[in-house]
């Protein structure tokens, strides 16, 4: 089978915001909830960039999802502020 990849790069207004939705992944980063893929995050001053690779486009599918719904309510509460 063919591996699948997948770079989200976030910007938001603030490194205050990105910082909220990096803490919020993290856990999910060091735990690595399957085996069939793998994702890692950057913060940079103005970004985050999350990259997910998966064995396929399933999982791929289900990881980006998965770190989505994580970080939905984050930066929502953020706008909210």
């Amino acid at each position: 089978m063919r591996r699948s990849s997948l770079e989200l790069v976030l910007i938001v207004r603030g490194i205050k915001d990105l910082k909220h939705v990096y803490w919020a992944i993290r856990p999910e980063l060091k735990t690595q909830p399957s085996e069939r893929s793998r994702a890692e995050a950057t913060l940079s001053r103005s970004e985050l960039i999350l990259r997910i690779t998966a064995s396929d486009v399933s999982s791929l599918r289900a990881a980006a999802n998965s770190y989505m719904r994580i970080m939905r309510p984050v930066l929502e509460l953020g706008a909210l502020l």
